[in-house]
C-alpha cells in the first residue's frame, strides 16, 4: 500500500470552513510530494488514535516527522515513532521572528505616526531583500536612519535566516545560533525577547532540520491545492465528500 514506503511523514493543518477555526489536518509523504490522508480535525487523541491503527510496524519505519509547533504534532516522534526525529518547519518558525520584526514596526508607527517613512512599510520589511525595487529599498533605508533599533532587528533576521541557508551539521548550526542569540539578546525590546523564549523552548527541534533538511515546503503547496479545491467547489458542506477530492486529486 501507499504507506508501506513512507519514512518522511509531513503534519499540518488547514482551515476548511470560512468564519471558523475549523481545522482539517493533513497528512503528506514528503519524499513523493503526496497526500496521504485528510483527518477531519487536528486534535491530538484523533491523530493517536488513527497512527495506532496503522500498527507498530508502520510507527516504527517512520524516520522523520516534520510540523509546526501545533503540540499534537511536535510529540508524535516521541510518543508513536520511536525511531523518528521531530522537525520544527523553518517556514513556522521564522514565522515567529517576522511577527518581532513587524510588531517593532507597529511600535514605531504609534509612537511616530507623522513619519512618513514608516508608513505602508510592512511589505517591504517583510519581503526577501533580492525581491525589493529601488524605491522600495530607498524607503527601507529612510527608515533604518530613523530607527536604528527596526535596522538591527532587520538584521537579525537577515542573518538567522543566512545560518538556515548554509550547510552545516547540526552541531556547526548549533554553535552558530548560539552566537545569533547573544547578538540578539543585546536588543533590549520585548518583541525579539518573545522570540528568543520561543527559540529557547523549541530549540533542538528546530535545529533538526540541518539533519536532512526537511520542511514542509510541500505540505504548504499542496494545502493550496486543497484551498483551490474548495474555491471551485464553493465549498464543501460534507467533510467526507471533501476528503474524497482531495484524495483523488492529491492523493
Amino acid at each position: 500500500t501507499v504507506w508501506q514506503q513512507v519514512r518522511y511523514l509531513g503534519i499540518d493543518e488547514i482551515s476548511i470552513r470560512k468564519g471558523k477555526k475549523n481545522y482539517a489536518c493533513c497528512l503528506v509523504d514528503l519524499e513523493r510530494g503526496i497526500i496521504l490522508d485528510f483527518l477531519e480535525n487536528r486534535q491530538k487523541e484523533t491523530i493517536v488514535a488513527y497512527f495506532k491503527g496503522k500498527g507498530v510496524e508502520f510507527c516504527n519505519q517512520i524516520e522523520v516527522v516534520s510540523s509546526d509547533m501545533w503540540d499534537a504534532y511536535s510529540t508524535l516522534a516521541g510518543d508513536l515513532f520511536p525511531n523518528a526525529i521531530s522537525v520544527i518547519d523553518r517556514y513556522h518558525f521564522f514565522i515567529h521572528l517576522s511577527k518581532a520584526l513587524d510588531l517593532t514596526r507597529k511600535s514605531l508607527r504609534k509612537d511616530s505616526p507623522d513619519e512618513e517613512c514608516f508608513k505602508r512599510l510592512r511589505w517591504t520589511l517583510l519581503n526577501s531583500p533580492e525581491n525589493l525595487s529601488k524605491d522600495e529599498q530607498k524607503t527601507l533605508n529612510q527608515a533604518f536612519l530613523v530607527s536604528p533599533k527596526l535596522q538591527e532587528v532587520y538584521h537579525l533576521r537577515k542573518d538567522l535566516k543566512a545560518i538556515f541557508d548554509m550547510d552545516l551539521t547540526k552541531d556547526q548550526a548549533s554553535l552558530k545560533v548560539e552566537e545569533w542569540q547573544e547578538k540578539a539578546q543585546k536588543i533590549n525590546t520585548k518583541p525579539i525577547e518573545s522570540f528568543l523564549k520561543t527559540l529557547s523552548n523549541w530549540k533542538d527541534k528546530v535545529l533538526n532540520f540541518f539533519h536532512q533538511r526537511h520542511t514542509n515546503a510541500v505540505v504548504e503547496g499542496l494545502n493550496n491545492a486543497i484551498r483551490g479545491i474548495i474555491r471551485r467547489s464553493f465549498g464543501f458542506h460534507n467533510f467526507e465528500n471533501l476528503k474524497r477530492r482531495v484524495l483523488i486529486e492529491l492523493g
